[in-house]
């Protein structure tokens, strides 16, 4: 289910309990003006209405009961898909360790990553991926390779990229990084080993300027 599906269920919810509780608000101005008052004016009085006069409000009520399962299947569905994604072949562990590899991943729904905190090694070399997609890696503490070849990834998002602690690899190649992009956000971060950034606007100077600043680091052809 797309996040947009998502959208138009939590607005329909949201649209269903405000339905019932104008209704109610009707049925507060047919029982006392006061009570039509207060309910339009403080939502809480509706937890004294309701009970006190049940049978006027059953209707109103039930409605909002079913706009708000509507928003509760909303956060379920969601918590279950993001906590429980078949990542299936795209999943292994080594040596204790899970590495993902979603390089031809059939789906465009990255955010399930938020909940792979553990995850070692990452590659997503897929086009649809971009400087918004990175930011669901934002958690990935233990994230050591990252795979973004042919990706749109820009500048904007090594912003996400220098705040990952334990990056030690990351693969760039014919991506829309430019010079001045790397050497703001990536040139001086110390985790960072191995680098792939044939196809991109980092200058060869740049790249030798970097290599020469840590010894053992190395640049992919």
């Amino acid at each position: 289910m797309s996040e947009q599906e998502f959208f138009y269920i939590l607005v329909a919810g949201a649209v269903i309990v405000l339905a019932g509780y104008f209704w109610l608000i009707a049925r507060g101005f047919r029982t006392r003006i006061w009570w039509g008052l207060g309910l339009l004016l403080f939502f809480p009085l509706a937890l004294l209405f309701i009970p006190k006069h049940f049978r006027r409000s059953l209707g109103p009520f039930l409605v909002m009961v079913l706009g708000g399962a509507v928003l509760a299947m909303h956060y379920a569905v969601n918590y279950f898909l993001r906590h429980h994604v078949d990542l299936g072949p795209y999943a292994d562990t080594v040596h204790g360790e899970l590495h993902l590899t979603l390089t031809g991943w059939d789906q465009s729904d990255y955010s399930f990553l938020r909940e792979q905190p553990e995850v070692v090694v990452l590659q997503m070399a897929n086009a649809d991926v971009n400087d918004e997609t990175l930011q669901h890696l934002s958690g990935l503490k233990r994230l050591r390779e990252l795979d973004l070849n042919r990706t749109k990834v820009s500048d904007l998002g090594l912003v996400v990229l220098q705040e990952l602690p334990e990056l030690r690899t990351l693969r760039l190649r014919d991506t829309q990084v430019t010079d001045a992009g790397f050497r703001e956000h990536l040139m001086s971060k110390d985790s960072l080993m191995e680098l792939e950034l044939r196809g991109t606007q980092v200058k060869p100077a740049t790249m030798r300027e970097w290599r020469r600043a840590k010894e053992g680091r190395k640049s992919f052809p």
